[in-house]
Formats: structure tokens, C-alpha cells, sequence
């Protein structure tokens, strides 16, 4: 009990210091931001991405949301943009434990069974849940040799915002932004933050 009470209390300490960072100084170069699963157009353009400037920005943004949305935006139009990329959908995780994460491209549709959560005294509910590939698969049918590096790219930085979804500078809905110690390669502690805000 005493050290869940101290783990809640130091929690809580982290994000109040974090949390006054963020506000006063987030683009403060003094401050040692590291970002975990943002698309960068130049990398993917790079990569085989085709369009123009103006393109390539447009699609990094558009792609960047599938990185933590479960399911299509209501006004995505495939017409223009493509089938919809939803990581979750193009991507599985095939390895069984929690380090490291495995994941592998889906090439096909699947599906799955869900239980919808009922009232007591009710009987369950199961929902057919579909991991769509279409995404994949246009990737594959319009960039040909080229879809794999894209494909990976996407990949990669999927892996990478799963790997840090948790702990300070998770919201579950952008970028994850943490404070690292670029000399040990990992985030900053507690007594590190506070040390770096008195120093700012």
C-alpha cells in the first residue's frame, strides 16, 4: 500500500512538473523535446512518395492521424485520398510478449470476434469486428517496388508511438512529446525535470 501511494504521489509530482514545462517552454530549444511517431514528408517523399511539395505534406497529415485513430474519419473521401490508413488495421502484432514488439504488414482482410460489454443479468453480445488491408493493398498496386519502403516507414513509426504510449507525453491523440536525456538516451526523471525547469 505504501509503495503504490508513493508511486501515485511520484506520478502525479512528474506530471505537474511536466505539465508546467509544456506550457511555458514548449518550443524552447533549451528544453530537450524528443517526438516518437510523427511523419516527416521529406522521409516519405524519400521513400517513393509521389506528388509535389503541397502533396506529400497533405498525405504526411493525413496518415499521421491513422497512426492512433482505431477507425476511419467520418468525412474521409477514398475517391481522393485512397483507402483510409488506420495502423491498427495495416499492421499486426505477432509477437506474444510485451518485449520487443513484432508486428508484420496485414496483407489481407481479417476478422475478428468481439464481446460488446452488457448490462448484468444479460447475455453476451459478440460483434464481428474487420481489419480492413485495403490500404495495403492500394499502396501496393500503386507504388509497386516502392510500397515496401513506405509501407516500413509507416511501420516503424507505429512501433516506435506504441513503444512510448504510456507515462508523460502520451495524450492518445498526437504525437507523443517527451523530455529526454539525450545522454543516456531516455527519458528524464523526476529530480532531472525539476532541475531543468528551475533552470529556464
Amino acid at each position: 500500500g505504501a509503495l503504490t501511494g508513493q508511486e501515485h504521489m511520484y506520478k502525479e509530482a512528474s506530471a505537474t512538473v511536466f505539465d508546467a514545462i509544456k506550457l511555458r517552454f514548449a518550443d524552447d530549444s533549451r528544453v530537450p523535446w524528443r517526438q516518437f511517431g510523427e511523419l516527416d514528408g521529406k522521409e516519405l517523399q524519400d521513400r517513393g512518395l509521389k506528388g509535389d511539395d503541397l502533396q506529400v505534406t497533405m498525405f504526411a497529415n493525413l496518415w499521421q492521424d491513422g497512426i492512433w485513430i482505431e477507425s476511419p474519419k467520418e468525412d474521409h473521401d477514398d475517391s481522393t485520398y485512397g483507402p483510409p490508413f488506420i495502423a491498427m488495421w495495416a499492421f499486426k502484432r505477432v509477437s506474444v510478449s510485451n518485449e520487443p514488439m513484432v508486428y508484420e504488414i496485414r496483407e489481407e482482410d481479417e476478422e475478428f470476434q468481439n464481446e460488446r460489454q452488457m448490462p448484468m443479468g444479460m447475455p453476451a453480445r459478440w460483434e464481428t469486428i474487420t481489419y480492413s488491408a485495403a490500404f495495403v493493398k492500394h499502396m501496393r498496386r500503386k507504388y509497386r517496388g516502392k510500397a515496401d519502403a513506405l509501407l516500413k516507414y509507416l511501420l516503424d513509426k507505429y512501433v516506435e508511438y506504441q513503444s512510448h504510449s504510456s507515462g508523460l507525453g502520451y495524450t492518445g491523440y498526437s504525437v507523443i512529446r517527451k523530455i529526454w536525456n539525450e545522454a543516456e538516451d531516455r527519458e528524464m526523471t523526476l529530480p532531472e525535470i525539476c532541475e531543468l525547469l528551475v533552470s529556464l
